[in-house]
């Protein structure tokens, strides 16, 4: 099978996946497990196992990683994790504000779950693109750690540089270009924290 056949069949199976069919021809899953298994994949935003909440261990969605040919993961802290509550019907809402340092904190709790599959030999972590190179050729599922927005921050420039020392790669924007409250993108209801506007820092 030609590499083009490989990327045909990668695409339609996706096509199908994104249109809500539930089945998808053998043929476009052999091709997109073939060039899965040679080219591995990298999920940009994820937090798997990462929160006190969640229903399957970190452990277990490593392993799954694995399996799918996931070669590295953004792993992305969420400050206000501790802050965000479910309604009955689903939907996320602010429960309250942050207190000083409580931001930072729960970005912090998050990471050193990672970090401690890291030292037990569970993810690799991925620093430079050296290092994915070298999971690229290995087996195993790298971490590149990551935090979703800069609201651990704090509104503090200076811990950018401080993050980055500590090992973190990406400070990722969220889905929304301005925002009066920290919670307005979770259900439209701002509660009162406001950003503080100053100079926006992008290091690679």
């Amino acid at each position: 099978m030609s590499r083009r056949d490989l990327i045909r069949g990668l695409g339609a199976a996706l096509s199908m996946a994104l249109a809500g069919c539930t089945s998808i021809p053998e043929t476009h899953r052999v091709a997109a497990s073939a060039l899965a298994r040679e080219y591995g994949s990298v999920d940009l935003h994820a937090h798997p196992g990462m929160f006190r909440s969640s229903p399957l261990t970190m452990e277990s969605q490593v392993e799954r990683m694995d399996r799918g040919h996931v070669k590295t993961v953004l792993f992305a802290a969420v400050a206000d994790g501790p802050l965000i509550g479910r309604r009955p019907s689903g939907g996320l809402f602010a429960m309250r504000e942050p207190t000083p340092g409580e931001l930072p904190t729960a970005t912090w709790w998050q990471i050193d779950q990672v970090r401690a599959r890291v030292a037990t030999g569970a993810l690799k972590v991925v620093n430079r693109p050296s290092d994915m190179d070298a999971v690229l050729r290995a087996s195993g599922t790298g971490a590149m750690l990551a935090a979703e927005g800069g609201d651990f921050l704090e509104g503090k420039i200076a811990r950018v540089e401080e993050a980055h020392q500590r090992g973190l790669r990406s400070i990722q924007l969220v889905p929304h270009r301005h925002r009066a409250s920290l919670f307005h993108f979770r259900d439209r209801t701002p509660i009162g924290f406001r950003e503080k506007r100053g100079p926006v820092l992008v290091r690679i």
